[in-house]
């Protein structure tokens, strides 16, 4: 991964009970994102700080070792 690359959280799999909305108490439930991010750069502990569109947030390597989290695009740079 690089600056620059577009990144996607998958959606929480805890079930909607009751009508409750917010399923569940996530920065990415709680807050209505589209979980859709853009890597700005380095993160403490070999972690990445994602801009999303309800705020900034912290990935790590596990999050996507896990299939919690994937790169959907990667930024043009890598061409140059």
């Amino acid at each position: 991964m690089q600056i620059g690359d577009l990144v996607k959280v998958k959606q929480c799999p805890v079930p909607s009970y009751y009508g409750i909305d917010p399923p569940c108490g996530c920065f990415f439930c709680a807050s209505d994102s589209n979980r859709i991010g853009f890597i700005l750069g380095v993160a403490p502990r070999d972690g990445w700080a994602v801009q999303f569109d309800t705020g900034q947030w912290r990935l790590y390597p596990m999050d996507f070792e896990n299939g919690d989290a994937e790169v959907i695009s990667e930024s043009k740079a890598r061409a140059l």
